[in-house]
Parts: structure tokens; C-alpha cells; sequence
């Protein structure tokens, strides 16, 4: 089956400048998964509001929300922040479900290929972490959008395994597993169970920085 690449495009915001925490030593972690030398978090609160651009297609309705659902499930057991919809005034987190033409006026770094898209904003907030010896940046996250994208061959698996890893991305996990099991691979799979390795990378995050 063709895999379509699950992309993360990242925006830098700089416009708020705090205080980094100070520590004795640099603090240690103790997993590390993706291929990237960054990882996030937030201190917002985890408020999403969906909107489905197409309209008269009750399968992909149904299959879009009950995608958004699980993901939504599995990442707030994880993580120390509350998950939940909102309404659109108040939701910090846009997700949108749609065709690729649709999302793409929406998302313009959107490629043709992709299966689904995430863009972050970074607070300018980072830390320093060690892993084996090796630093890694820790970056504070802001708001963020999702796109999901319609199309005539994914099945409820799929959009479920998309939803799930592009609000890995929207919650902290920059970059992707090289694990082929895990719901952080690169590539669209119909796996939907996040392995000890999708939640470690980042909830180790959230336990040192997260208050």
C-alpha cells in the first residue's frame, strides 16, 4: 500500500520572551526516539475545535470525528494537560478535516502527498536536556492547527492513526519514531495504539517542565 508522509511544519514565533528556570545541572532524560534533536510541550491548556470542510459526505464525517476522538483520548491519558473540544471562541487548537485543495489555502506548505499536516507556534521559551551525553532542545509550543485530508482510499484506521500522530505533533513530539509500529512513524499506518515509545519521548517532557 502507498504511504503518504505525515508532515510537521514548524513556525517560530518569538514574539514572547520568559525567563528560563534555572537549574543546578543540566537535566537528564532517559528515552529518546525521534530523529530530530528537539521535543516540546505546552502549558496551555489542550482546547481543539474541529471543523469538517466537506460537506455531504457522512462517511467521512463520522470517520474524521471518531479519528479526532480517539486521538483526543489517548494523548490526555498521557499527558498532564486536560484534552478536550471547545467552541471555536475558545478553542486554542484548530483541527481541520478536508480535501487536499481545501486545506491547502489553509495550510500552503501542504504537499501533495501528505496524509495529514501540523504547524506549531514556538513561544522562544527552550531548555536544555541530556540524552547519553548529548543535548537536546526543548522548546515551549503555542497554538497550533491540524489538517487531515480527505481521500477515497483511507479507511477509518487510517484516519485514526493520522489524527492520533498529528496531535502528537501539536502536543510536543517534533520529528518522527524511525519504529515502524509506533503511531510517531513518519508514514500513514492503520496502527492507533501509542507504544511506550510514542508517550515516553515526550511525557518525560511534561514531567520536568509541565506545572
Amino acid at each position: 500500500m502507498f504511504k503518504r508522509l505525515l508532515s510537521l511544519f514548524l513556525v517560530f514565533v518569538f514574539s514572547i520572551i520568559l525567563v528560563i528556570p534555572s537549574f543546578a545541572a543540566t537535566p537528564t532524560i532517559n528515552y529518546w526516539y525521534s530523529d530530530y534533536n528537539r521535543v516540546g510541550y505546552t502549558l496551555l491548556e489542550g482546547s481543539y475545535c474541529t471543523y469538517n470542510l466537506v460537506q455531504n459526505d457522512s462517511t467521512f464525517a463520522s470517520r474524521f470525528n471518531t479519528a479526532v476522538a480517539h486521538a483526543e483520548d489517548v494523548w490526555d491519558a498521557v499527558l498532564p494537560l486536560s484534552i478536550f473540544s471547545a467552541p471555536a471562541n475558545y478553542a486554542l487548537y484548530s483541527i481541520y478535516g478536508g480535501t487536499w485543495s481545501q486545506l491547502y489555502s489553509i495550510f500552503p506548505d501542504l504537499l501533495i502527498d501528505d496524509a495529514g499536516l501540523t504547524s506549531v507556534n514556538f513561544t522562544g521559551t527552550t531548555h536544555t536536556v541530556k540524552y547519553n551525553n548529548t543535548n537536546k532542545t526543548v522548546e515551549r509550543l503555542s497554538v497550533g492547527q491540524t489538517a487531515i485530508i480527505k481521500r477515497a482510499s483511507a479507511t477509518q484506521a487510517n484516519y485514526t492513526n493520522i489524527a492520533t500522530h498529528e496531535m502528537g505533533h501539536m502536543f510536543g513530539w517534533i520529528g518522527h519514531s524511525s519504529y515502524t509500529g509506533d503511531v510517531m512513524y513518519a508514514y500513514e499506518s492503520s496502527n492507533i495504539t501509542l507504544t511506550n515509545r510514542d508517550k515516553r519521548q515526550i511525557k518525560q517532557i511534561y514531567n520536568l517542565f509541565y506545572s
